[in-house]
């Protein structure tokens, strides 16, 4: 298994229980590693675990029907396993899927209120909203400790390959310090992440290259990962617990799914209903790109009508781009040649190579909990991101290698907007001049690092 950030995030969550009893509830996209990692967290601290998951094992659903009580519930338990002990202080329970059974969401309360087990949940389809129309039931309001788990992200990667810790903390002292990283050292991690933009952050995908080092077999793991996301594509669970598929819904998502790599390599990478259908509209697609946003297969960067604090209070209605949640996956998308000239550096990757640096670049953003949004004005104006960092108004500018910045210089000469400061993203090593910060790819994923940027 690889070490991931989230484990610290759940040894707060343990530590928080004595003051406030929650039951873990884990989300975020099929295979970013989710079961995994509670289920090595959990026998880390406890002797034995009961695991249900409630996709593989319907039946178990019936352990949780009707409105019942904490200690009827644990009845049923007992009676399911006969051999567990059900002593709190040794052993824990694992809801997998849980958004599969209404019943056993609605069941965490008494759980959490009258009895001291540990309960552990995990949910890859808990953002899509009537997922579950068998017996609805109230959520657990107040009783879930919501965490979002996205795939691994440069750091995480560079521990996989086991790389050393002081290299990685030359990484961050040379962010924090704002100097310019070791000559050799810049050489060393420009090359690592050049092999992680091919890769992505699936663990799955990042196993199969680290024991081989092909990089066919891995895009074949990408391309097996997004077989699967579509094989969940309208998929809900009707009032009797069988999964159905809305065929309508079916055929608005599987076509703005496939229109992603197109609509990302386009000039503007912004996303155009009309590419879908003369007759595409707002209304018409905002439950397909709802479905693909609430299983968190993309994720949406809004177009700010001005920059202008909060961020959150000046999206453009119906201007947005839609990127990859994880940037292997939009190369999982495209053929292998891509990924191929991608790592040799040659011409190859075509009109893709902006839309693959700026989709590793909104994955970093988001994976460091930062809202998407970008700013274009009618004129042609725009700026690849704008974030709020540590309270203050960013604009980010990537580049595959090195360009100008002129869009942000007007940006920041216009005294109205907050924004002091630009981040260029490039291949270069860091420099900084109070204004412009150019910080290497590979020091991305320090963005939101207590250091101000």
């Amino acid at each position: 298994m690889f070490k991931r950030k989230i484990e610290e995030k759940l040894e707060r969550w343990l530590a928080s229980l004595p003051i406030k009893r929650k039951a873990l509830m884990l989300r975020g996209a099929r295979q970013v590693g989710k079961t995994t990692v509670i289920d090595a967290f959990l026998k880390k601290h406890f002797e034995e675990i009961i695991t249900i998951n409630f996709k593989f094992e319907k039946e178990k659903k019936k352990l949780f029907a009707g409105d019942v009580d904490a200690e009827t519930l644990l009845e049923r338990l007992r009676a399911a396993y006969p051999s567990a002990s059900f002593d709190p202080r040794k052993m824990a329970f694992f809801f997998d899927e849980i958004q599969d059974c209404n019943g056993a969401r609605a069941a965490l309360k008494p759980l959490m209120e009258k009895t001291d087990f540990v309960i552990a949940c995990s949910g890859s389809l808990l953002g899509i909203a009537a997922y579950n129309d068998e017996g609805s039931k109230e959520v657990s309001v107040g009783f879930e400790y919501d965490l979002t788990m996205h795939s691994m992200d440069f750091e995480e990667f560079l521990w996989a390959k086991g790389e050393r810790k002081e290299a990685i903390d030359a990484i961050r002292l040379s962010f924090a310090q704002k100097k310019s990283l070791d000559p050799y050292l810049h050489a060393h991690f420009s090359e690592a992440f050049r092999e992680y933009l091919c890769l992505g952050g699936m663990p799955e995908v990042i196993d199969a290259y680290l024991k081989t080092k092909d990089l066919r077999l891995a895009h074949e793991s990408k391309s097996s990962i997004l077989a699967n996301y579509r094989d969940d594509f309208a998929k809900h669970l009707d009032e009797n617990g069988r999964e159905v598929i809305k065929n309508s819904l079916l055929a608005k998502i599987n076509r703005v799914y496939d229109s992603l790599p197109g609509q990302l390599a386009s000039e503007r990478r912004r996303f155009v209903l009309s590419h879908l259908g003369s007759n595409a509209s707002k209304e018409s697609y905002f439950d397909a790109i709802e479905w693909l946003l609430g299983a968190g297969i993309v994720k949406r960067c809004q177009n700010l009508s001005a920059i202008q604090q909060p961020l959150i209070a000046y999206p453009r209605e119906g201007y947005f781009k839609l990127y990859f949640q994880d940037v292997g996956l939009l190369l999982g998308a495209l053929p292998f040649y891509v990924t191929s000239a991608l790592y040799n550096g040659t011409d190859e990757v075509g009109i893709y190579k902006g839309a693959i640096y700026e989709n590793f670049v909104a994955d970093t953003l988001n994976k460091n909990d930062l809202n998407l949004f970008y700013y274009r004005k009618d004129t042609g104006l725009e700026i690849d991101f704008v974030s709020e960092i540590r309270g203050k108004v960013v604009l980010i500018e990537v580049k595959s290698t090195n360009g100008d910045t002129k869009a942000a210089k007007t940006v920041l000469e216009d005294a109205n907007n907050p924004a002091k400061r630009c981040i260029k993203i490039t291949s270069s090593n860091l420099g900084d001049d109070g204004v412009y910060l150019t910080i290497p790819h590979y020091m991305a994923f320090l963005l939101d690092e207590e250091a101000q940027v």
